[in-house]
């Protein structure tokens, strides 16, 4: 497991030729499938704005370093991502029960081996993360409903 922001800032590298390619700046994810759309990245030397790689041209999101299987798979940024939006915002959006108990507010997203979105980190605000530690929410365990505000948790049962 690990969370989303964790690819940030990583390398992405061509497993075909080895090129360096740039850097992770952010990551797409569908809330209603639960998966991993791809990744944008930006290399300022090579082109403008900003590329996305879809999820299945994802090799391997590792430790260090995100590898992908073909440079030739990037797509400008833009339109891809439009087609890929669903619109729905999910971070930052508060989190309550169905019972009305709010849980906090989604930080980041938790990422298997397997590029599948397993769920979400809560924050409560820095003084109560420092405090706890930041909650999560796991899709196994729930079911989610998302409002245009807030998300609202149910049990999975």
């Amino acid at each position: 497991m690990r969370r989303g922001q964790e690819l940030i800032g990583l390398p992405i590298v061509d497993l075909e030729d080895g090129e360096l390619i740039g850097k992770v700046v952010d990551i797409l994810f569908s809330p209603e499938k639960k998966e991993l759309l791809g990744v944008k990245a930006k290399n300022n030397k090579l082109w403008k704005g900003a590329r996305l790689i879809p999820q299945k041209s994802l090799y391997t999101l590792g430790k260090d370093i995100v590898v992908i299987n073909n440079k030739r798979d990037l797509k400008q940024a833009e339109k891809s991502v439009a087609s890929l939006n669903s619109g729905k915002e999910v971070m930052g959006k508060e989190v309550i029960t169905e019972e009305g108990q709010v849980l906090g507010a989604v930080e980041d997203v938790i990422i298997d081996q397997d590029q599948k979105l397993l769920g979400y980190e809560l924050t409560d605000g820095l003084i109560q993360d420092i405090l706890t530690g930041r909650k999560l929410i796991l899709f196994a365990e729930i079911e989610l409903t998302y409002g245009e505000d807030i998300i609202i948790v149910t049990n999975g049962n």
